[in-house]
């Protein structure tokens, strides 16, 4: 390699001890979190299903197009193994928490540094061009690896017969490999888009396109699901048929993703993006010069992204409906499942499964526009706006207020597209006030979550990180509580499992008017102490 293209890494190994040293506890959380809850649902699926017929009833269960759409599909549904049944239930979820791990760490270090003005001062040293994103690229292959190395060592260390060191080892790749690969897309974004705001926007619309497109595929023509990426994790059919070709298929794609993210970073300068800008305007609308008008205009990206995003994933939900009838009529196994003479009731359940998705999923953009007032005091944004007559009252209750908004109409959409598709397809389809009223009666669910958000601003901001976590452990607990036999304390610590389940579960005011309550008094908390600590 020519001394030129070496100096372009030079000072990266300093780089890389430096990265790993500062997340350390965050990277621990993330594979230590991911590891032990994937190796502990696989010891309880064993105790839970331990004889062929029991989970042969299970299996019956998921052939359905509605289960296809939600985990995906699986070629062992006719001889379902312990070690089948952990795969074909884990891995899509797993792969996308891994994903996502690998989108935010990425982005901090690529276009969030970029941002702060960190990549400027070491480029100012003896640090070489590509040294930051080869840093930042070698530490997630180096995070991959060991989460592949901890789950396949974790899982296969059981004992469970079915799940033999290969097959585990086959399981822990596939997580990493497709980890890798949304690590290098989310730095080829860092080289288009001219922040991190846009960085973050675009890997994660990459990822749920990704899930819709596979959603939409497998329920339909499964044979294209080799062409999505995000498909690769379960096609390898780990303790069934322990296929190792898309494992190397998301290798190669990352690699390609790799030297397109260093040779475009070669060649850009810090600061810009490849992807084209609008030219400003010489005088500022009206509508800027008051908070919420810039406030508005600042989240409106994310806003319209997200909006589209909740609709089309409503619309894709909901075409599954037609499909669950046509399957339930005739299949004796499914029926003995349920209670005598409520044909429908797989309809009702189904709904009230999806509807915990959608609220959590709506929690997402709540969230990320509320975080959006941290993330401008850290970066300095707000001195303008505190240098004027503008009170922090009035800009916390600003965030929250519009956090919520975002959160509702995020739900409002979700819902619409459920309801437009579902009529559609079903020959006695939901009323529209029974779909509003299932996805809409987690609105205080949402807003506890954004009191919490609040309380967490207004005295540990340096914490905010935690609530994610949370959310996470909410949507995992409230998917799989029931199947794992979750212990009823750890399922009472998720908001949303105090939401009844409408259609399933009676509708009752009063715990929603509690949780409503909370969150009112939870947002009153965090003002009081954002308006009493020091701004960055």
């Amino acid at each position: 390699m020519p001394n030129s293209k070496l100096r372009a890494f030079a000072g990266m190994p300093m780089l890389l001890r430096f990265r790993l040293r500062q997340d350390r506890f965050k990277l621990l959380c993330w594979i230590g979190g991911l590891a032990l809850f994937s190796i502990g649902v696989a010891y309880a699926l064993d105790g839970l299903f331990p004889s062929a017929e029991e989970r042969q009833a299970l299996a019956q269960t998921l052939r359905s197009p509605a289960m296809v759409a939600i985990i995906g599909p699986s070629d062992a549904l006719n001889a379902y193994t312990t070690g089948a049944m952990f795969a074909h239930r884990m891995m899509l979820f797993t792969a996308l928490a891994v994903a996502i791990m690998n989108i935010l760490i990425m982005n901090g270090h690529t276009r969030g540094d970029e941002e702060d003005g960190k990549v400027e001062m070491l480029r100012a040293a003896s640090i070489g061009r590509l040294a930051v994103p080869g840093a930042a690229l070698l530490e997630m292959l180096l995070v991959n690896g060991l989460l592949a190395l901890v789950h396949g060592i974790g899982l296969g260390a059981i004992g469970i017969a079915t799940m033999p060191f290969s097959s585990s080892l086959l399981y822990g790749a596939a997580l990493g490999a497709v980890g890798l690969m949304f690590a290098a897309a989310a730095a080829l974004f860092a080289q288009l888009s001219t922040s991190g705001r846009g960085t973050l926007t675009l890997s994660l619309a990459l990822l749920g396109a990704y899930y819709v497109l596979r959603a939409m595929i497998d329920t339909r023509s499964p044979e294209l699901s080799w062409f999505i990426p995000l498909s690769w994790s379960y096609l390898t059919d780990a303790y069934v048929l322990d296929r190792w070709l898309p494992v190397l298929l998301a290798l190669g794609l990352s690699v390609l993703l790799v030297l397109a993210a260093l040779w475009l970073n070669s060649i850009r300068d810090v600061g810009a993006g490849f992807l084209p800008q609008r030219g400003g305007r010489l005088h500022a609308r009206r509508s800027l010069l008051s908070p919420f008008g810039l406030t508005l205009r600042l989240q409106r990206t994310m806003l319209i992204s997200w909006g589209i995003a909740m609709l089309v994933i409503g619309l894709v939900y909901g075409s599954v409906f037609g499909s669950l009838d046509e399957f339930m009529a005739g299949n004796a196994s499914l029926e003995r499942l349920l209670p005598p003479g409520s044909a429908g009731d797989l309809n009702a359940q189904f709904l009230s499964l999806l509807t915990v998705v959608l609220a959590v999923m709506g929690s997402i953009p709540a969230l990320t526009s509320l975080f959006r007032l941290k993330s401008e005091e850290n970066r300095g944004m707000l001195d303008n706006l505190w240098s004027r007559s503008v009170s922090r009252r009035h800009l916390f209750l600003l965030h929250c207020g519009f956090a919520a908004a975002v959160g509702v109409l995020a739900l409002l959409l979700a819902s619409a597209g459920l309801y437009g598709t579902q009529a559609s397809s079903m020959d006695h389809p939901f009323t529209v006030g029974i779909i509003f009223c299932a996805v809409l009666s987690y609105i205080p669910a949402l807003l506890f979550v954004i009191g919490v958000g609040a309380l967490l601003i207004g005295w540990l901001p340096h914490l905010t990180g935690l609530l994610w976590l949370y959310l996470a452990y909410c949507f995992i607990t409230d998917y799989m509580g029931d199947l794992l036999n979750l212990p009823d304390g750890l399922k009472k610590l998720t908001i949303f499992s105090h939401v009844p389940k409408f259609p399933v579960d009676a509708w009752q005011w009063q715990p929603l008017l509690w949780i409503t309550l909370i969150a009112v008094v939870l947002v009153a908390a965090g003002y009081a102490g954002y308006r009493r600590r020091d701004m960055r």
